[in-house]
């Protein structure tokens, strides 16, 4: 069990390859950069933004397959973006896909906004498929209000629904609620919530609640490490970075593996990193 605290140059720590539950892609040369990147370090990837309809994803997810390297496998995991105008069959027919593992939204923001969702929440409730928060709002009151008014409400009203926050403005009570709220609801932390001491404590953990989702982050994985290892948990960065979010969405754990070194090298932003995946 790896949990020293300055831990020696060429120390090595290998464990089984690692999914982002959270990855922001768009359209264009965006896609071939962040996936050469993605590809070396993931196996699966949840794409955002979610597509409003089945055909919009399925053809969003080709054309991020036409970009992966030859010779990777590599999974692009999908969402489909609804709103209070979704119609019901999209829900079902995103069901049935083997490609669309979550429905997300950003329209919940309030009892009146949860209320409009209810029917398509509930339906998502029936047929087991989890729904993924988006806030998307910049004040952090504004996330935390979000929680207050309408997540609270939504956990208590769909006890059976699996949810995951992500892109939250307040991680921290963020944090609190998924801590308070019950196995279903999960939260997807950043690289950079880890500089939050309340978001590294609980990515840090080993509660299952709290997984790996990137953003878009370089060198996300390695950045991980060097945070997990400057608190002496490197043990726990199996769990969160491999094994909870893959057990939340509910797919196989990977079988294949991937090595980190206690390495320094630089970023082409200048930026020092201290582990690197070993070639």
């Amino acid at each position: 069990m790896i949990t020293q605290k300055g831990v020696p140059m060429g120390t090595e720590i290998t464990i089984t390859r690692p999914d982002d539950w959270r990855l922001n892609l768009s359209d264009g040369k965006q896609i071939t950069n962040l996936l050469e990147h993605s590809t070396s370090r993931f196996r699966r990837a949840l794409i955002a933004p979610g597509m409003t309809t089945v055909a919009l994803a399925s053809e969003y997810r080709q054309r991020i397959l036409a970009v992966v390297p030859n010779g990777v496998e590599f999974i692009p995991l999908m969402v489909l973006r609804i709103t209070p105008e979704t119609p019901w069959c999209e829900i079902f027919n995103a069901r049935e896909c083997n490609f669309i593992c979550a429905l997300e939204t950003e329209t919940i923001i309030d009892h009146h906004s949860l209320y409009r969702m209810m029917s398509l929440l509930t339906a998502a409730e029936s047929m087991d498929f989890p729904i993924s928060i988006n806030f998307g709002v910049t004040d952090p009151c504004d996330g935390k209000s979000i929680i207050d008014n309408a997540l609270y409400e939504m956990v208590y009203d769909l006890p059976n629904l699996r949810i995951n926050i992500n892109t939250s403005t307040d991680m921290e009570h963020t944090a609190k609620f998924v801590e308070s709220a019950g196995k279903k609801v999960t939260a997807t932390i950043a690289v950079q919530h880890l500089l939050s001491n309340k978001m590294l404590k609980a990515a840090t953990s080993g509660n299952p609640r709290f997984f790996l989702g990137t953003g878009a982050t370089h060198a996300s994985l390695e950045l991980c490490a060097e945070e997990f290892a400057s608190i002496g948990r490197l043990d726990m960065l199996e769990g969160f970075a491999s094994h909870f979010g893959a057990d939340f969405f509910r797919v196989p754990r990977n079988t294949s593996t991937i090595t980190l070194v206690r390495e320094d090298w630089v970023m082409p932003t200048g930026q020092m990193i201290k582990w690197k995946i070993k070639e």
